[in-house]
This record gives C-alpha cells, sequence and structure tokens, in this order.
C-alpha cells in the first residue's frame, strides 16, 4: 500500500511528493512541483474505466477510456462533448467544419459592439451550396438556378441571377427585368421614355386626321387610332411610357382639333356679322 509523504529527503520512492523543487527521480509518482525527469506514473485508470471528477458529490467531468471528454454528460460522443452551455469570452479558433443539429440556429447576439461575423474567404449553406462572398456577393452553385429570398410559405422574392431578372410574388418573370405578382404602391416612378416624345404632332408637316376618317375608324375599331384594343391590354398588358406617350399625342391631336374648330368658328361669325 502507498503511503503519503512530507519529507525533506533528496529522493523516495512515494506517491506523491510534496517539494521546493522539481523531483530528479522517476520513481514519484506525481510531484506537485513538477519532475525535471519524464516520469513512468500518471493520473488515471488503468482499466476500461472512465476518470470522473466530481465537486460536492456532484460530477463535472469525466474523461473515457477512448480519449473522449464529457462535460455534463456520461456518455461524451467527441473528443469533447458538452451537455449545455458553453461561454467563450476570448477568440475561438476552428480548422475544421462547425455543425449545427437538427432544427439547430445559429444565433450572433449583439454585446457591447454591434453583433459581427467576419468571413475570411466565403460562407458555404446548404448541399445546393449557397454561398456569402467576402467581399460583399451572394451566389448560388447552380448557374442556372435562381435565388429565392422567402419567408416560412409562398415565395415572397426571387432573383434571377442568370438574366438579372427579378420577381416579386412570382418566379416567371416572362421575361422582364421586374415582375410584380400583385399591387405595387411608390411615391415616384421615373420612367425614360426611348422613342420620339409626341411634340412632333405641333410641326407643320403633320398630316391630322379630318374628323370624318376618325370618325369612320371610330365607329370600325371602337377605339381611337395608335390605341391599343381592350384585347391587346388584355393579352400583353400595358406599357407605362409607351401609354403615356400615346395618351399626350391623342391631348395634342385633341388641342389642334379645338383650334381648328375654333377658327372655324371665328369665320362664322365674321359672315354673321357682316351677312
Amino acid at each position: 500500500m502507498k503511503k503519503f509523504y512530507l519529507t525533506t529527503l533528496t529522493a523516495c520512492f512515494c506517491a506523491i511528493a510534496l517539494n521546493t523543487s522539481a523531483q530528479s527521480s522517476s520513481q514519484a509518482f506525481w510531484s506537485i512541483n513538477g519532475n525535471s525527469i519524464q516520469p513512468d506514473k500518471f493520473i488515471g485508470t488503468i482499466n476500461n474505466q472512465p476518470l470522473v471528477f466530481k465537486a460536492n458529490s456532484i460530477e463535472g467531468l469525466r474523461i473515457m477510456p477512448n480519449g473522449n471528454i464529457g462535460i455534463g454528460t456520461t456518455e461524451p460522443n467527441s473528443l469533447l462533448d458538452i451537455n449545455g452551455n458553453a461561454i467563450v469570452r476570448g477568440s475561438l479558433f476552428v480548422n475544421g467544419n462547425i455543425e449545427l443539429g437538427e432544427g439547430a440556429s445559429l444565433i450572433i447576439k449583439q454585446g457591447i459592439s454591434l453583433p459581427e461575423l467576419e468571413l475570411s474567404n466565403f460562407l458555404k449553406i446548404g448541399s445546393n451550396s449557397l454561398f456569402l462572398r467576402s467581399d460583399n456577393h451572394i451566389y448560388t452553385a447552380d448557374e442556372s438556378g435562381p435565388l429565392y429570398i422567402q419567408s416560412i410559405g409562398e415565395h415572397n422574392t426571387i432573383l434571377n441571377l442568370i438574366g438579372g431578372n427579378v420577381g416579386i410574388g412570382t418566379d416567371d418573370t416572362k421575361g422582364y427585368k421586374l415582375a410584380v405578382a400583385g399591387v405595387m404602391v411608390a411615391e415616384e416612378i421615373v420612367i425614360k421614355y426611348q422613342a420620339d416624345w409626341p411634340d412632333y404632332v405641333f410641326d407643320n408637316s403633320y398630316d391630322l386626321m379630318s374628323l370624318s376618317k376618325l370618325e369612320d375608324y371610330i365607329n370600325a375599331n371602337k377605339h381611337l387610332p395608335n390605341v391599343p384594343s381592350a384585347k391587346k391590354v388584355e393579352e400583353e398588358g400595358v406599357s407605362i411610357g409607351e401609354m403615356n406617350a400615346i395618351l399626350l399625342k391623342k391631348i395634342e391631336e385633341l388641342t389642334l382639333y379645338i383650334i381648328n374648330q375654333q377658327k372655324e368658328i371665328e369665320e362664322l361669325k365674321k359672315v354673321v356679322i357682316n351677312y
């Protein structure tokens, strides 16, 4: 049976040695002041049993025979298995992967300063690979697939990264740069119309249709010339820029009709006065 010694001897064959200098003998099992020679003894178990550390009869840590360390668990499944919360007040460096369990979340809370997730290069998410790149880029590994931004349920926003098209409430943009399936509200919309603005109506060379021909056209087509029919609008929609230009053209033509009629009225008034 080994015993515990407090001694001033320079050497001893003991289990635990308390000394003011490092032990020069490898015979001591454990020296509180260190060993200058590598001992052949250790603290632990020699059978297939874990080494358990307790405080107030409550287990705090155990080392399994396979080297796994468990804190808060009696069956650690990795080199370090913590069943509970862990606080790291300094930096945590991970050279491998960080995996979250099913249904788990990665939460970054705000502390003294704003929360920050720093990426040295890029962050890959999921098997279909959504990448967050450190140079302010978000992209997918699927070269032909869109990027969906949505809440739980129906799609909210779809970005077609290939054609640069954006769909809100729909994943079929019909080839348009922006497609909105629903009502859109804006305080101001600026449209840069690329075609000729209809100021040409007031040019002296403009051929204004006579009112009689205009009446015949309306009776035959049930809409004004150059104005899309109800059927076409229903099938193809209306271009805001083009439609505004058409309406302005009709207003300008109407203004010319009024001016011409006023001239005729003035001529008739002269005839009546001179009659």
